[in-house]
């Protein structure tokens, strides 16, 4: 889909309320760095306007994304949101990761999403190095606030499996994910309220979903 980046996904087709959500607009993937001269153009052609870094600064600096390197990627913005400053203390197993993240980085998780309501922040891409565990933490949690059903999020996130091809190490597994959605639930009455929790506003909410959903978005709902 995208030339010299692996484990990409568009968001767009996901039904929400009934609602289909726009394609081209929130696609998520694998680290950049490896982006070619094609890659770039197709990049160019969707009319990127910005790139979520969720890595770390040493995974950025070891493995640079390409994006600067292409003159047709000129004006795309790239904004470093590392969800963990380094990996010390946290745990091996996905679950723990996951639940280390929730629990110390629920901020971090929210602004990505903040970012991308954000007025000309989309088409955009969101990604860590895999683009599987911080990268699918990411749009679970947007997913599920969007209102899209869980088996379509479960899916969403299993699909890294095949994405990441041979170069993927240590599979997503689906009680890693189950037990992101039941530390939300232990911690929080709802979806909503963490996303509240951690700032984010109602006319944030109303603005992202009128602009991903496919047709008219009733706010009230």
């Amino acid at each position: 889909m995208i030339d010299g980046v692996l484990n990409v996904r568009d968001l767009g087709g996901h039904r929400a309320y009934g609602q289909e959500i726009r394609r081209g607009l929130i696609l998520r993937t694998a680290a950049l760095d490896k982006l070619t001269e094609q890659g770039a153009a197709s990049l160019a052609e969707l009319g990127l306007r910005t790139v979520i870094d969720l890595r770390t600064a040493e995974e950025r600096d070891a493995d640079p994304n390409a994006v600067a390197e292409y003159p047709q990627l000129e004006g795309v913005r790239q904004i470093p949101l590392p969800l963990v400053e380094d990996f010390e203390g946290m745990p091996d197993s996905a679950i723990g990761s996951y639940l280390f993240m929730l629990e110390r980085s629920g901020g971090s998780l929210v602004t990505a999403i903040r970012l991308l309501a954000e007025p000309e922040a989309l088409p955009a891409i969101v990604h860590c190095a895999a683009g599987k565990d911080r990268t699918g933490l990411v749009i679970a949690l947007l997913l599920s606030w969007l209102g899209v059903d869980y088996a379509v999020i479960e899916a969403d996130y299993l699909a890294s499996n095949e994405g990441l091809g041979e170069t993927l190490r240590y599979p997503a597994k689906p009680e890693a994910l189950a037990a992101v959605f039941d530390g939300v639930r232990e911690r929080y009455e709802s979806i909503e309220e963490f996303f509240e929790e951690h700032g984010f506003r109602e006319t944030e909410r109303v603005a992202l979903r009128r602009t991903l959903l496919k047709y008219d978005f009733d706010p009230d709902r």
